[in-house]
């Protein structure tokens, strides 16, 4: 379970020999930025540094780009006639771009490389409109418990934005966890316990689809990345185990091998004549971030739109015991 290595020192194909060379090796290019997500009203600046420990000095040009999802540049320049000094960390230049060239939410890529000498690394950004505190939803009906009001909209046939309160699914669900768990649950899980400390809520990140229309305005990786990070801190992923082996949530969280419970994060169902959209992050108390505020915008936009069709069914009294 560690190591990006099997037994045989056969690739796991967690990640290319290229991809992994951009920061392991002798050489690596390094930006250093005080966040992951921006806003289009922001100047995104970051410092280049360069640590060089091979053999030698590097002398070179560095060109860097940025570019979007489909692959074109949107912005980029060359650092000429660098000297990067062997047996160091070398602070190369700096790197400045206004975002209001982006229009829309969107994922981009900081690619930096040496020209001749081949090295090179990159980075993700996400960049969102400036969050609004007051997310217009219309025609759907947003609870944050289940009970007979919510059961007696959706067999109506209403849409429902359905937001447990971290009380009302505390025995049913687990807390947010960003990084992988460490390699043996169990263990640790022991050794917090015999030392009163807190038991790690064990989970291993996400799995999810990007191309669910619900995410048509909220750019996502089918794993956890770090435009996740405080939605995923300020949620309670719910044990969805009752529900057919087949059913998959929209964001499943990755449970242990010792567990291997199914958990949701936002999930969706059928029920009687109406459709529900269940999200376990408390994403209105943190609207101020604006990629919890862009993920709750594109939850509305998907609600609102013919996409939001849930095919699987689920009777009420199974909702009661989930939810």
């Amino acid at each position: 379970l560690v190591g990006i290595l099997d037994a045989f020192m056969d690739s796991k194909n967690v990640i290319s020999r290229e991809s992994w060379l951009q920061s392991c090796n002798d050489v690596v290019l390094l930006l250093q930025f005080p966040k992951y997500c921006w806003q289009v009203d922001e100047v995104f600046q970051a410092e280049v540094k360069a640590a060089n420990y091979s053999r030698q000095t590097i002398n070179d040009d560095l060109i860097w780009q940025v570019v979007d999802r489909q692959g074109r540049i949107v912005d980029g320049g060359t650092m000429k006639s660098l000297k990067l000094t062997n047996g160091g960390l070398t602070i190369v230049g700096e790197i400045s771009m206004a975002l209001s060239m982006m229009s829309s939410a969107e994922r981009l890529t900081i690619n930096v490389a040496l020209k001749k000498s081949g090295y090179s690394n990159s980075y993700p950004l996400w960049v969102y409109p400036a969050p609004n505190k007051n997310v217009v939803v219309q025609e759907i009906s947003v609870a944050e418990k289940w009970d007979e009001t919510v059961e007696a909209r959706l067999l109506q046939g209403a849409k429902v934005l359905l937001f447990p309160s971290d009380e009302s699914i505390q025995a049913k669900s687990v807390a947010g966890l960003f990084p992988p768990d460490f390699w043996n649950y169990g263990m640790f899980k022991g050794i917090s316990e015999w030392a009163k400390k807190p038991v790690s809520p064990g989970t291993l990140g996400i799995l999810t689809d990007p191309e669910h229309p619900i995410f048509n305005d909220f750019p996502t990786d089918p794993h956890t990345n770090w435009q996740w990070w405080s939605i995923i801190k300020a949620s309670r992923p719910l044990e969805l185990d009752q529900t057919s082996p087949a059913y998959r949530p929209i964001v499943q969280v990755i449970d242990n091998l010792e567990r291997n419970h199914k958990f949701g994060l936002i999930f969706e169902f059928s029920v009687g004549k109406g459709s529900l959209l269940v999200c376990t992050a408390r994403l209105k108390e943190i609207l101020d971030r604006p990629e919890a505020y862009q993920l709750y915008q594109s939850m509305i936009n998907y609600m609102q739109s013919d996409d939001f069709t849930p095919d699987y069914i689920v009777a009420p009294s199974l909702l009661k015991k989930l939810l």
